[in-house]
């Protein structure tokens, strides 16, 4: 008969255990729906943020991709001018050159032709069958 107590005292601290056990479970189940409820806007306004951050981030990377294009077009540009402005400048090296040359070709000519005229001014005309 001991031995029933024993495991009649057993049985109903378990029992109520068991009861404790489920009152605090139901407890702490109301306490989580609560949070719930408190975290759903939350979680709502994190989805729309990670949906317009994912939508920013996008954008971020098509605008890089348009501007590394942009620089690699002018740059390809700057390029193309740098030459263009070489081949120019050599251009007009040789233009210059020219120029003096030719400036010095007119001087001489014009000294020629200064000293050829000098000799007409000096020459006298005589036609045949005239006196002096």
């Amino acid at each position: 008969m001991c031995l029933m107590l024993l495991y009649s005292s057993d049985l109903v601290h378990t029992t109520e255990s068991l009861r404790s056990a489920k009152l605090s479970a139901g407890k702490t189940e109301k306490e989580c729906s609560n949070y719930d409820a408190i975290l759903e806007p939350y979680k709502t306004e994190n989805a729309k943020l990670t949906r317009e951050n994912n939508e920013l981030h996008l954008e971020i990377l098509k605008l890089k991709e348009q501007s590394d294009r942009h620089v690699k077009d002018l740059k390809a540009s700057l390029r193309r001018v740098e030459h263009e402005t070489a081949d120019l400048k050599f251009l007009n090296n040789q233009y210059i050159h020219k120029i003096k040359v030719l400036e010095k070709e007119n001087r001489a000519k014009t000294e020629k032709i200064q000293q050829l005229q000098e000799k007409n001014l000096q020459a006298v005309v005589q036609t045949p069958g005239e006196c002096k």
